[in-house]
């Protein structure tokens, strides 16, 4: 440091205590501005709403790297303010506005040894309304690849290699639910996830710190409120060594040391589970096909009745995904009015249910006339006698329901015991 009316330097230290920074010096006479010459660079980095960087590290060619979170929509992913993007593994924003506001997404940047370019830049998270993603803690390793810890609500936390990738290798690509704790491993140019795992429980996990080895193991700590914490070689596992295994309180701090060339255990299996069909429009019906399981479901829907139309006929949901199927009436192919029925055909890879058969049933084109105190009615333009007659009391219409019922496709049946009428339907 020095004053502009004199050459001589003066010897000034700093400290940054309670969120301040504070210099201290000898006493100067001058009664020109000391100038600090420390600052080499320094710059913003965010967009227009909340933005914070919880760790930094630094490479041997002064390359900075940086993690936080964000909830600002906007931003910056590009290597130079407005310029053309920047490397990265995500660079969609895929915050949810909620009663809290903007709900946060991590980001990891690498910036130039200057300060004055993005090397890469890249958001990491999922998509959730209140809480969202934060990057706790970050480690580089020689070669340059990053290692980032943390905690999500999630669901949907990337762990592929690349977006809607296969999965990269890691302990547990299960999230179990509240907040989850993460760790990944992002590669030199930041647009592959080489390593990815959540850990934890049910309830509430926060990893803080991330440290490593000479040989690639990943040590995080952390705090945690589930009793079912995993401390399994694998998930479900045989228990790893450990000080102690047994959760005490309503919080407890966790350490954990990670293999990262552990391959990924393998994935539970798919699980092929159906909602009911339901009427969308007249002519238009719609299942609901949910995937269960971990590994990918796919499979193939048919039926041989030539009047009804399905769309896809071929699936494939991922992990905790669902899928409509369309089930669509062809009025040409239909040789007359009346109630359809037909069974569709499921195949899946699903090892429980590799073949599935429902029922489909549908009313198509049934036009009933009936006139109060007449025996005659008329179903689609024919003559039909009814048992009893519709007629009027008390200011009410009185109908057959038995008759009007079946006409329509359902079964009724009467318990005499419990003076009670009990109605069927499956369209």
């Amino acid at each position: 440091a020095y004053t502009k009316d004199s050459a001589t330097s003066l010897d000034i230290s700093m400290h940054y205590q309670d969120s301040m920074l504070f210099f201290e010096g000898e006493t100067v006479s001058s009664s020109e501005p000391v100038v600090i010459e420390s600052l080499v660079y320094s710059t913003y980095m965010g967009g227009s709403q909340n933005d914070r960087i919880h760790s930094i590290a630094l490479d041997d060619k002064g390359c900075l790297y940086a993690a936080g979170n964000t909830n600002s929509e906007e931003f910056p992913m590009s290597k130079t303010p407005g310029g053309e993007p920047a490397p990265g593994y995500d660079q969609i924003f895929k915050g949810i506005e909620g009663q809290f506001g903007m709900s946060y997404m991590s980001f990891i940047i690498k910036l130039n040894p200057e300060g004055t370019e993005l090397v890469y830049a890249t958001y990491l998270g999922g998509s959730r309304i209140r809480f969202g993603d934060f990057a706790n803690d970050i480690a580089l390793d020689q070669k340059g690849n990053l290692y980032i810890t943390g905690r999500t609500t999630s669901f949907d936390f990337p762990m592929s290699r690349v977006v809607g990738g296969k999965p990269a290798p890691g302990y547990d690509h299960l999230y179990k639910g509240g907040r989850s704790s993460f760790v990944v491993k992002l590669n030199t140019s930041g647009t592959e996830l080489e390593y990815a795992t959540f850990l934890g429980g049910s309830q509430l996990d926060w990893a803080s710190s991330i440290a490593l080895d000479h040989q690639g193991n990943i040590y995080i700590g952390g705090s945690t409120r589930s009793d079912d914490f995993q401390m399994g070689i694998i998930p479900d596992g045989e228990p790893a060594p450990g000080y102690d295994h047994t959760f005490k309180g309503e919080r407890s701090g966790f350490l954990i040391k990670l293999n990262t060339d552990t391959a990924m255990p393998a994935l539970q299996p798919p699980r092929l589970e159906m909602g009911s069909i339901a009427l969308v429009e007249p002519g238009l019906y719609q299942l609901l096909l949910h995937n269960k399981g971990e590994a990918e479901l796919t499979g193939k829907i048919s039926t041989e009745a030539d009047f009804l139309m399905i769309e896809p006929s071929e699936f494939l949901i991922s992990s905790g995904s669902s899928l409509k199927i369309a089930l669509r009436l062809l009025p040409d192919a239909i040789p007359k009015p009346g109630v359809l029925r037909t069974g569709i055909q499921i195949q899946s890879n699903d090892p429980e249910h590799p073949e599935t058969t429902i029922d489909f049933t549908a009313n198509y084109g049934i036009h009933i006339v009936l006139t109060i105190g007449k025996l005659q009615s008329i179903v689609n333009e024919k003559e039909v006698m009814l048992d009893v007659p519709p007629m009027i009391m008390e200011g009410r219409t009185l109908v057959p329901l038995r008759f009007i019922a079946e006409g329509f496709g359902a079964s009724v049946e009467w318990d005499g015991t419990l003076q009670q009428v009990t109605i069927y339907y499956w369209g």
